[in-house]
């Protein structure tokens, strides 16, 4: 089986035969999205798009720590409001590219994934979880409420009544309950 690689510094895109591997390799910054990791992240989508051979993709984060923190908040920490709305449309651009793929997408998501990095997994087909992984968006008592149809989609698999309280409480939730409430597809041993 042929193995190819790519790598721009922020995003690794693997293939391995019918599988592409897209790893976001920011570890010291718990693979927070700034523009690089988006505008890499949306680059990847058009090449899978015309990648006949692609039958499945996998999105992970780099390291052990984190599947993705969210928003890089040192980059939100100068934006004026109309910046800060240009990057949540680009945000909101990069996950429903994701969803639009005509293959599966599957979260591979270990540690935390919360914030943005959860509204992005929940823009994949399928989220399996390490045992570790942990979920929310505790963001909200910084002010910094979920997009990106976050609420719509993580109410559609959970239900509104947990989702609200997510999204209300800032409130992290473990892997299995993730899994009990049906975010998570799987959840598996931490090596």
């Amino acid at each position: 089986m042929a193995k190819k690689k790519t790598d721009d510094g922020v995003l690794r895109f693997e293939k391995r035969g019918a599988l592409t591997i897209l790893t976001i390799e920011r570890p010291d910054a718990n693979n927070a999205l700034d523009d690089d990791v988006r505008g890499s992240l949306l680059r990847a989508c058009d090449m899978i798009s015309r990648d006949e051979e692609t039958g499945a993709v996998v999105l992970t984060g780099a390291g052990n720590e984190a599947f993705s923190t969210g928003y890089d908040l040192p980059q939100l920490a100068g934006l004026t409001p109309a910046e800060a709305e240009t990057l949540a449309r680009g945000a909101r651009m990069v996950c429903e590219r994701v969803a639009q793929l005509d293959v599966p997408v599957i979260a591979a998501i270990k540690g935390a994934c919360i914030g943005a990095g959860l509204e992005l997994a929940l823009h994949c087909d399928m989220r399996i979880a390490r045992g570790d992984a942990r979920f929310g968006f505790p963001g909200i008592s910084l002010g910094l409420p979920p997009g990106s149809a976050a609420v719509d989609r993580l109410g559609k698999l959970i239900g509104m009544g947990p989702a609200s309280a997510l999204f209300v409480t800032g409130g992290v939730i473990s892997a299995e309950r993730a899994f009990m409430l049906g975010l998570v597809t799987n959840v598996v041993a931490a090596k």
